[in-house]
């Protein structure tokens, strides 16, 4: 998409700021508040990090 986003079959948009959820639930998310923990991976298109999300105590991937 050239927007930049990423529909998951209308159930949620991820977009640069942070996720937006088709029942009106949406939240941001800053790299201030990630931890970096480890690379995952890395490939043409980018690397993808290991991070966790300070405030929600969860662990996921990031590229």
């Amino acid at each position: 998409d050239p927007s930049g986003k990423l529909n998951f079959n209308g159930k949620a948009i991820l977009h640069a700021d942070g996720v937006d959820f088709s029942n009106g639930n949406s939240f941001k998310i800053n790299m201030e508040e990630l931890k970096l923990l480890e690379e995952l991976g890395k490939g043409q298109y980018g690397t993808v990090q290991k991070v966790y999300h300070k405030p929600t105590n969860v662990t996921m991937a990031m590229k």
